[in-house]
């Protein structure tokens, strides 16, 4: 499906098995041979990074949440120069870095969660936030200091019909999909190759863990994000909204959810 993509097309017949089997292992073998472009992935690439072709051509990328690196290797595919992925899962980090060493790209990952990067002392053109707003409690001071290390935001943001467009949800749920979350109460917060806090096979056979295998996401209307960007001096390029009933491969979504497409423009600086 949608070979018609050059970009698209050399990602699937070059880079996605070994992205793959670099990262889930032998065990994964059936599904990276298997692999192939659903809708849902070509709506994701499009608008996330093929929309934003010129915004990432020539630039620095810094991808929070990168999950397997899929999205930062289609940016640096499309013309950003370089790309950093931060992820809390040690597996995905070691299993990019090791494939990115075989096929010679500049893109490189770092196990962290999203607070992390304001002590890296780096700068980045773009930063990327697909899908990982929900996790990011501190919203108020994350967008404070993002500002101060990018010039231009891409966000793939998730949020619910059934919470007003002004207000958030804070929502406890269990970590059972491959999700990871992580506890933000705890300084020791990466405490295995996972990345996650919660032990997912001792909190549904131990009553006295449950706790271990939950987790929360915050679910920010929309308008609420917009007076958080407007109050921060974000000139917003971008917002467009997208129902997650739509094209084939978005079932595993309710049709309580709708995505926003974002893009913003921090205050004047140098990056």
């Amino acid at each position: 499906m949608h070979d018609d993509d050059k970009v698209l097309k050399k990602f699937k017949d070059t880079y996605a098995k070994d992205l793959i089997l670099s990262q889930m292992g032998e065990d994964a073998v059936y599904y990276a041979d298997d692999f192939v472009v659903t809708d849902f992935f070509y709506e994701k690439y499009k608008r996330l990074v093929s929309d934003n072709k010129k915004l990432l051509a020539g630039k620095t990328l810094l991808d929070v949440g990168a999950n397997m690196g899929h999205w930062g290797l289609l940016s640096l595919m499309d013309g950003a120069t370089s790309v950093t992925c931060l992820e809390p899962r040690r597996q995905y980090v070691d299993g990019l870095n090791t494939f990115s060493k075989k096929h010679g790209l500049d893109i490189s990952a770092v196990q962290g969660i999203h607070s992390d990067i304001f002590g890296w002392n780096k700068n980045f053109d773009v930063v990327m936030l697909s899908s990982i707003v929900t996790s990011i409690p501190d919203i108020f001071d994350f967008l404070k200091k993002l500002k101060g290390i990018t010039k231009h935001v891409i966000i793939r943001h998730v949020s619910l019909r059934d919470v007003p467009t002004d207000m958030c949800k804070m929502e406890k749920t269990y970590n059972f999909t491959h999700r990871s979350s992580v506890d933000l109460r705890s300084d020791g917060y990466l405490n295995n190759k996972t990345g996650n806090q919660y032990d997912i096979k001792n909190s549904t056979i131990d009553p006295g863990q449950v706790d271990d295998g939950t987790s929360y996401w915050w679910f920010y209307g929309i308008d609420y994000l917009v007076e958080l960007f407007n109050y921060f001096g974000y000139k917003i390029l971008r917002l467009e909204e997208q129902k997650s009933n739509g094209p084939e491969g978005t079932l595993y979504l309710s049709d309580n959810q709708l995505f926003h497409d974002i893009v913003l423009e921090a205050p004047d600086r140098t990056v």
